[in-house]
């Protein structure tokens, strides 16, 4: 029987290098993250690959949300006395 083993990515010996500088600026977007892998070792890669790739090196996507309006505390409290004594 021959000795089976997955093949190995073109990218793995840029995987320090890529890990680090990743940690350090984290991309937004896979296609972001897909042109700094082209621009720091000169591999393109599709989006699927890339985002396996992160996966792999232990990133994920991150959820966004809304950032929330600046806040009256006054107001807040005010409402929250208002709406305690009624019950």
């Amino acid at each position: 029987m021959a000795d089976i083993h997955p093949p190995e990515s073109d990218l793995k010996p840029y995987q320090s290098t890529l890990e680090a500088y990743f940690r350090e600026h984290p991309p937004a977007t896979v296609a972001q993250a897909r042109d700094d892998v082209k621009r720091l070792t000169g591999i393109e890669r599709g989006p699927t690959q890339v985002r396996v790739f992160l996966r792999g090196m232990g990133m994920k996507c991150r959820k966004v949300a809304a950032v929330p309006a600046k806040v009256d505390v006054d107001a807040q409290e005010a409402f929250k006395k208002k709406s305690c004594s009624r019950a």
